[in-house]
């Protein structure tokens, strides 16, 4: 089962349970992540564009919840955020932890990869969504100097 269609049965069940915060973020992020297929070719979404519309939502929600906390705003908010939080993280990957991703760029270095943008690419194709870019590239550039 696809991650597209893992969200699609999630928030049928959702709406069964009358859990309504669940069921309209899934139903958001379904139609979200559809649409992203049919602008690139009229077909549907990859996983790893699925993972990548997830992690879009999910950085727009820790950017409200950054801003409600800051503004001491209404816990009720805060709860539907923290909620949006728990459902959206749990169709993301496990993300590497940082000797994971050393471990993994290394190997792509002693595979014959000797320029940051081969090994990002290597990356990409082999491990998309688990790791932060920035830092990757950043770790890329210290282990080949």
């Amino acid at each position: 089962m696809t991650i597209l269609e893992q969200i699609k049965a999630d928030s049928l069940e959702a709406r069964k349970k009358k859990d309504t915060i669940e069921a309209n973020l899934l139903t958001t992020l379904y139609s979200e992540a559809l649409m992203v297929g049919k602008n690139k070719g009229n077909r549907l979404p990859t996983d790893e564009e699925v993972i990548s519309t997830i992690q879009k939502f999910l950085k727009n929600v820790m950017e409200t919840k950054s801003v409600l906390i800051k503004n001491d705003s209404a816990t009720l908010a805060l709860f539907k955020i923290d909620s949006e939080i728990s459902v959206l993280s749990r169709y993301l990957p496990v993300p590497f932890s940082d000797d994971e991703l050393s471990s993994a760029i290394k190997i792509i270095i002693d595979a014959g990869n000797t320029n940051v943008g081969a090994i990002m690419k290597a990356l990409k194709e082999q491990y998309g969504g688990r790791y932060d870019g920035k830092k990757a590239s950043e770790l890329a550039k210290t282990l080949l100097s």
